[in-house]
């Protein structure tokens, strides 16, 4: 981090934890090795007052309940099951897991529907066969009726797990368009550790305009958030304008790249005009990057700002077959 990241992050920090002790769990994004948390960018937080640094696996008590705080690669072997009330930890977790903990949910039934198999697919959570190995016997540590609120997961869901209530917290924010459609934001404990799950507001979300449906698409949604047209259909040039003005006209906080999903192939030809339409919007990124790169950054490099555009331009079409 910079000299201002870690300024802004200390009163960030500090604000939060006025009044009230503050617990901060490491996670693997915040550790400088693959395999151990001893050097991590939250040990600056280490000497504020209130502010607890957790990078190794430790018990506490939360308004009277046994808790287990668990770090990214937290050790937690010496442990027995059903010793926790709850766990909150960053846990080292694959997608295997939740879907052993989808099957088990629904034990009852004879099989899961097609429908739900499908649905799990769509989540990207069908990514190896069930009957394999699993990560996430650690829930086990909590006590039948208890709950696990883990990280790592981007992605915002809540369910039973062997008894127990397992939450993924999920990301603060939207990151990504793997994240588009989840909820995105916190939990708050009360004092007898009910717990109220808040939807993070003011920030972006990212939204797809699939331009198949563009006539009838709320354009006011997109005010403050991240838009990406998807081009499902070949589409006229003069409508083509007129979304990008209505784009342009509701404030989007950012407009990412368009996605093409129309097929380039017509009979056996190329759809020159498709095929096109993709090499110039590719290119027109390209050249809004650079023009928008500062002369002291391409000074400080001997770069000439067009010439710099003509080796990228150059090397795309050698990648692009033009």
């Amino acid at each position: 981090m910079d000299t201002n990241t870690i300024n802004v992050s200390l009163k960030l920090v500090q604000s939060l934890a006025k009044g009230r002790n503050l617990c901060l769990i490491c996670g693997n994004h915040d550790s400088y090795f693959k395999n151990t948390t001893d050097v991590n960018s939250i040990n600056i937080f280490r000497d504020c007052r209130n502010v607890k640094i957790v990078d190794k696996t430790q018990e506490v008590l939360i308004n009277g309940e046994r808790t287990l705080l668990v770090p990214w690669l937290g050790d937690v072997s010496e442990y027995k099951t059903g010793e926790f009330d709850m766990l909150i930890g960053h846990f080292d977790i694959s997608s295997k897991y939740l879907i052993q903990s989808y099957v088990e949910q629904h034990s009852a039934e004879e099989s899961v529907s097609d429908e739900n198999m499908a649905k799990l697919r769509a989540d990207g959570l069908i990514k190896t066969n069930i009957s394999d190995g699993m990560v996430g016997s650690f829930v086990e540590l909590a006590k039948p009726g208890g709950t696990v609120y883990a990280g790592h997961i981007h992605q915002h869901r809540e369910f039973m797990s062997r008894g127990r209530k397992f939450i993924f917290i999920g990301s603060p924010y939207q990151q990504n368009l793997g994240e588009m459609g989840y909820a995105a934001g916190y939990y708050v404990l009360d004092e007898q550790n009910r717990r109220t799950f808040i939807e993070t507001a003011g920030v972006p979300k990212h939204i797809q305009l699939v331009m198949s449906k563009a006539k009838g698409f709320d354009f006011s949604a997109l005010a403050g958030n991240i838009v990406q047209k998807i081009y499902d259909i070949d589409v006229d040039r003069n409508f083509d304008l007129e979304v990008s003005r209505r784009i342009s006209a509701s404030c989007p906080y950012e407009e990412m790249l368009p996605e093409y999903k129309v097929n380039l192939k017509n009979d056996g030809r190329t759809n020159c005009r498709t095929a096109e339409l993709i090499r110039k919007s590719k290119l027109e990124y390209l050249k809004n990057y650079v023009d928008e790169m500062k002369d002291e950054d391409l000074d400080s490099k001997n770069l000439d700002r067009n010439k710099l555009f003509e080796t990228l331009e150059k090397y795309y079409k050698a990648v692009a077959g033009n």
